[in-house]
């Protein structure tokens, strides 16, 4: 597997496909992946830094990895990454991807990608913040297979609060 986004996506499938057929395989392997590490930096990075792309895909991963195997220590990684999220956004809400290292480098993208992890840590945090930006994604990045899932993602979520409107921050890793 080559990058850790893959290895994500993989124990998220792992653990969705332990939920149904329980095996001691696909756990003792999922583990072995995450003890490799979540690959986040100081900044709340995944380390390609691909805002389009990689993040959703490991924000998402880690969130069902979490629920599936009752271990919420990986949402910590998934709010990290959110709130440098909140930086990342352009005046009109589109999403910074010039520092990408991937192939979502400099192309134009909104927050529905992040409409699970977002409407997800909304609610069960009770984030402010995080409500906002899961209503900013909520008409592109809401699906129905998801809702039945997890139908607690349909509940109304809290009041938002504030996003950044200086754009204006220090990254120490960038």
């Amino acid at each position: 597997v080559h990058t850790p986004n893959h290895r994500w996506v993989i124990c998220q499938a792992l653990a969705q496909v332990h939920e149904l057929f329980p095996d001691e395989r696909y756990l003792r392997r999922i583990d072995a992946w995450l003890a490799e590490g979540i690959d986040i930096d100081d900044d709340g990075q995944f380390t390609e830094r691909s805002t389009l792309t990689y993040s959703v895909v490991t924000d998402r991963a880690l969130v069902v990895l979490a629920r599936k195997l009752q271990r919420a220590e990986l949402l910590e990684p998934v709010r990290r990454n959110l709130r440098t999220l909140c930086w990342l956004l352009h005046a009109d809400g589109e999403v910074v991807t010039e520092i990408s290292r991937r192939q979502d480098q400099y192309t134009r993208g909104g927050v529905g990608g992040y409409w699970f992890p977002l409407t997800y840590l909304a609610g069960r945090d009770q984030d402010g913040q995080f409500a906002a930006l899961a209503r900013q994604a909520e008409p592109a990045g809401a699906q129905l297979s998801t809702l039945l899932e997890y139908p607690e993602l349909g509940q109304p979520l809290c009041a938002s609060q504030p996003l950044p409107t200086d754009f204006e921050k220090h990254f120490a890793e960038l």
